[in-house]
């Protein structure tokens, strides 16, 4: 088994989802490119833009 970035490809797809996703301000429990994101739902969104995370929603996290 390979890590799913362990192909070109994907991690070149991976770096452009992350390209597009700087100068995002920081917003709690936001995943709104350009708009506001927080840290786990900025890995979600990568994760999700890249085809390696299929779901629909991705739950809230405590912010203390």
């Amino acid at each position: 088994m390979h890590p799913f970035f362990s192909i070109p490809e994907r991690l070149e797809q991976l770096n452009r989802a992350a390209a597009a996703w700087i100068g995002t301000p920081f917003h709690p429990n936001a995943m709104i490119r350009g708009r506001g994101v927080s840290c786990q739902m900025l890995v979600a969104a990568l994760l999700i833009e890249c085809g390696h995370l299929n779901i629909d929603e991705v739950p809230s996290g405590p912010m203390d």
